[in-house]
């Protein structure tokens, strides 16, 4: 068993857990209390819904290690387990009992929404990680890409299942609440495109790190096809488009009264940001990326935790 807990990236799932809980209850549930709403989700609801995105989320590492076990005996050599010390049958024993029931706990969800529409998330959230980790990890940025679209769906997943329930729920918002809706909904959006944003860069940096390994896979990642020094300056681009964005974001926040959030954002992230930008200028080697994809994962950690300080604000 504590062979199996090492698979399961407990930081990364205590990320998915520490994020649905701030955006429900720092940003959906403040801004559903100023528009006089009832949230969809009980307390109870809510808490199956974090654990079938930690169920789903734990079974995609497990997949994602069945498939990379001769990338892993390259490049984490004393790190991997799949194939050495845990077997690839009970891997999959893994996969398929987690799937499951995060399959039945979506079926009971949509059942408490009156939503049959919510049922189909997971499974296909599911067929993503599985042909993630079967075929579009080894492609040049398809990969990423989906990675990418799920690490925001983690967050976004929260907004989907409480607009379900508005659905169900009909009625119409007055002139005020339809402006504080839109507040909320651009918060919600904001927040998933940071979640994309950040594990876009990240994927590419643990792709650099990794190419000696996926070379001899026959993966065809972005490094393995343009080379260290190309990805390196493309990264570099992106994290100069990333600290443009959110110093927009910042204007927008001070403009609307969300001054704490502002010099957070600025004091925390945008400086870290500065920092993984010298760490890519300074990295030559595959090997250097390390550092600097560890930092983006603190970036994106930072960012979410930046939901308390608009609460704050507000």
């Amino acid at each position: 068993m504590p062979l199996i807990l090492k698979m399961l990236r407990l930081p990364n799932l205590l990320i998915v857990i520490l994020s649905q809980i701030l955006i429900r209850y720092y940003i959906i549930l403040p801004y559903l209390q100023r528009m006089e709403l009832q949230p969809a989700l009980q307390t109870s609801d809510f808490l199956l819904l974090v654990l079938a995105t930690v169920l789903i989320t734990a079974a995609g590492y497990f997949i994602n290690d069945y498939f990379d076990v001769e990338a892993d005996r390259i490049n984490k050599p004393k790190k991997y387990l799949v194939g050495r010390d845990i077997s690839r049958g009970l891997v999959m024993i893994m996969y398929y009992a987690l799937n499951t029931a995060a399959i039945a706990i979506g079926i009971y969800l949509a059942f408490r929404l009156e939503s049959f529409q919510v049922a189909l998330i997971f499974p296909l959230v599911i067929i993503m990680l599985w042909y993630y980790s079967s075929k579009y990890k080894r492609s040049m940025l398809w990969g990423n890409i989906v990675v990418a679209i799920l690490s925001g769906f983690v967050i976004y997943i929260v907004w989907l299942f409480e607009v379900f329930g508005m659905i169900r729920g009909g009625g119409e918002l007055s002139i005020n609440s339809i402006e504080i809706f839109n507040t909320l909904r651009w918060f919600i959006w904001g927040f998933t495109f940071f979640a994309f944003y950040t594990t876009l860069i990240r994927e590419i940096m643990k792709d650099t790190e990794d190419m000696a390994g996926d070379a001899k896979t026959g993966a065809r990642t972005l490094p393995l096809f343009i080379g260290v020094k190309n990805t390196r300056a493309i990264l570099f681009v992106l994290g100069l488009i990333g600290m443009a964005i959110l110093a927009y974001a910042q204007y927008l926040l001070s403009l609307k009264g969300f001054i704490l959030a502002f010099w957070y954002l600025l004091f925390s992230v945008q400086i870290l940001l500065i920092v993984n930008l010298i760490l890519l200028v300074r990295a030559k080697e595959s090997r250097n990326f390390h550092l600097p994809g560890t930092l983006m994962k603190v970036i994106m950690l930072a960012g979410i935790i930046s939901m308390q300080f608009i609460y704050f604000d507000l």
